[in-house]
Parts: C-alpha cells; structure tokens; sequence
C-alpha cells in the first residue's frame, strides 16, 4: 500500500501506533478498529505481534482466502 491522500502508509501507522502502545497500561486488552484504507500486510504483523485484537472493513470487491 502506497501513502496518498486517504492513507497514512505503515511507517507512520507504526508510529502512532507505538505511541498509542506506550501509553496503555501492560496487559491492556486492546481492538483496534479502523476503516478500509488501513489495512497491510506490515499492520497485521505488528497487530499480531502485540497481541492485539482487530476489526478493520474491507472494500466490497475483495477476495479472501481464509486458507482452508
């Protein structure tokens, strides 16, 4: 995903999502929900990393392999 007018791009997603981390208290139980233009690749490792909870919308017209 490329940063333009209607995204942020992960390098700064990164950022205020670590500033955001920072300031929760340890064990915090976190679901983060955003809207369509959020989603990448790097977003849903470091959600999984922190052991974050998420609901992000998707755009109609995608496809999904839940890999079953």
């Amino acid at each position: 995903m490329e940063a333009g007018p209607a995204n942020l791009g992960f390098d700064w997603q990164n950022i205020l999502l670590e500033r955001v981390r920072n300031g929760l208290p340890g064990g915090a139980d976190v679901l983060l929900l955003a809207d369509r233009f959020y989603p990448s690749v790097e977003l849903f490792e470091w959600l999984h990393a922190q052991g974050w909870h998420y609901r992000l919308r998707l755009k109609g017209n995608l496809n999904v392999d839940p890999g079953f």
